[in-house]
């Protein structure tokens, strides 16, 4: 494949945009990017680059050991669920409560809390 204006270079940058018209290729590219395979090799020597091409770029990346797949680097999605330390003032936005159901949910809360888990280190067993 003949390098283009957003197309990956040798060592999978992307090449400037030069003319207007250019922009829309690059436009192109960028929504139609398509999953780039490395080397464990190549991978290891542009680790920065790669790396900032997932975060920024939203690229994905196969990293290979002669034929076998061994990894897959993608962006990092959001976190699920909400954090239970931001609870407070969540409720504050909300409706207001009457004493019967704030008693109860105060209850529910001190159950959930009850159970978490303590442990710092999520591999830990």
């Amino acid at each position: 494949m003949a390098v283009g204006v957003g197309m990956p270079r040798k060592n999978f940058g992307f090449a400037p945009i030069k003319k207007k018209s250019d922009k829309l290729i690059f436009i192109f590219q960028e929504i139609s990017m398509s999953v780039i395979a490395l080397t464990v090799t190549e991978f290891s020597r542009g680790l920065s680059n790669f790396l900032n091409q997932v975060q920024y770029q939203g690229q994905t990346l196969d990293i290979q050991r002669g034929k076998k797949l061994v990894a897959r680097v993608l962006p990092a999605g959001a976190a699920d669920g909400f954090p239970i330390d931001r609870l407070d003032a969540l409720l504050a936005k909300g409706p207001r409560l009457s004493t019967a159901e704030r008693q109860a949910m105060a209850a529910d809360v001190g159950a959930v809390r009850a159970n978490l888990s303590t442990k710092d280190d999520p591999w830990d067993l």
